[in-house]
């Protein structure tokens, strides 16, 4: 789906979900994140096209199906991680990887009938679970280093 404008990011110990929608929020896809690779990005697209409803139920079924019985610890379902307007895209270093979102933008301007924004701020979302997690001692470094470029000067999309 072209032109995704709104994505939510939710999941659990094995997937993230990354839900996007077009402007009117009619139409939806679903992107599903593997979390369970120390090391390798899995990301599967499953093609399909979701109403609002059915992107509800999905959720919904989703949710269900990663609560544990009551009374057990850890009974929650999804967890909803973040809000965003885009993917920056996948990075890694030493460890697994990470999703960096524009969770904020700010609209610059007008070509031809489309929107122009400049990225405000990011996030980044450790892909793999604490589980599968592979410690690297100068991981925190790269990282620290990366989190220097400042993505919301001079950014656009």
């Amino acid at each position: 789906m072209a032109g995704a404008i709104k994505l939510e990011c939710c999941g659990r110990a094995l997937r993230y979900f990354l839900v996007g929608s077009n402007p009117a929020e009619t139409k939806y896809r679903v992107l599903k994140i593997d979390r369970t690779e120390p090391k390798d990005l899995v990301v599967i697209d499953d093609k399909h096209v979701y109403t609002q409803q059915e992107v509800r139920e999905l959720l919904g079924r989703l949710d269900l199906g990663n609560r544990t019985k009551i009374g057990q610890k850890g009974s929650s379902g999804l967890s909803r991680a973040v809000s965003a307007f885009g993917v920056v895209g996948f990075v890694r270093f030493l460890e697994g990887y990470y999703i960096v979102l524009i969770t904020k933008r700010r609209k610059m301007a007008d070509i031809g009938g489309h929107a122009i924004y400049k990225i405000e701020d990011t996030n980044m979302i450790y892909i793999p679970n604490d589980s599968v997690r592979v410690t690297h001692p100068d991981e925190a470094r790269y990282l620290r280093i990366f989190q220097n470029v400042d993505l919301s000067s001079n950014f656009y999309f």
